[in-house]
């Protein structure tokens, strides 16, 4: 659901700042500051056009290289809370309006991305070596078709202690299916686990982030036999 507001918003900023420019052309402050907006309404759709298959691959990796944070619900949230208040300054009508629809956008999505961003620290911490990646991955690709499906991958997080609700595997799946394909191949999750940097967890998540490993591979090797 915060996927399909911002997709919306997105649009609808990049409406109303194009009024904005047409209608106030007599500050190059405010003009340039709707430029900004602008643009970022074009970068607030391709982060969140997966549901409705409009969103490049290509260009969603390269916005995610760029701002790794953009890759995770709170980081998105943080944008939509610095967006929206640039457009809340701006005083005109339609940009006070997506202002304050995307400030409290962004409210939300900082509050549900921290508690999605804990477990996905947790889910990257509870894997301890590369061997343990590809144990996993090769025990739960049930038809050995080099991919985990949503079904697939749902099981091997229920293997690793993690019971992820549905926003949280949503989030999860966002942050490691980086081409859309709705299944995850074995260097998806490789790469996704050596890329991990505890400094893109939100403020104050840090300190909880190598405390949540399992005691040992074998031991949990052992549960699932």
């Amino acid at each position: 659901s915060f996927r399909s507001h911002g997709f919306v918003g997105g649009f609808f900023m990049i409406l109303a700042t194009a009024l904005d420019i047409l209608e106030n052309m007599e500050s190059n402050l405010e003009t340039a500051a709707s430029m900004f907006l602008f643009i970022t309404g074009f970068v607030i759709v391709q982060l969140e056009a997966r549901p409705f298959y409009m969103q490049s691959a290509l260009i969603y990796r390269s916005i995610c290289r760029v701002f790794s944070s953009l890759r995770y619900v709170w980081g998105r949230g943080f944008l939509y809370l610095v967006s929206g208040t640039i457009q809340l300054l701006l005083f005109s009508k339609w940009c006070m309006a997506s202002g304050i629809y995307f400030i409290i956008l962004g409210i939300f999505s900082v509050a549900f991305g921290y508690r999605a961003s804990l477990k996905l620290c947790a889910l990257r911490n509870s894997i301890g070596t590369k061997d343990e990646i590809k144990f996993m991955f090769h025990s739960f690709d049930s038809n050995r078709d080099g991919y985990l499906d949503m079904e697939e991958f749902r099981a091997m997080l229920r293997a690793m202690d993690q019971n992820l609700n549905h926003n949280d595997f949503v989030a999860a799946i966002a942050a490691i299916d980086l081409d859309n394909k709705q299944k995850i191949s074995y260097d998806d999750l490789e790469t996704w686990w050596e890329g991990y940097n505890e400094n893109e967890l939100p403020i104050g998540a840090g300190c909880l982030s190598f405390h949540t490993r399992d005691s040992s591979f074998n031991r949990r090797a052992h549960l699932m036999a």
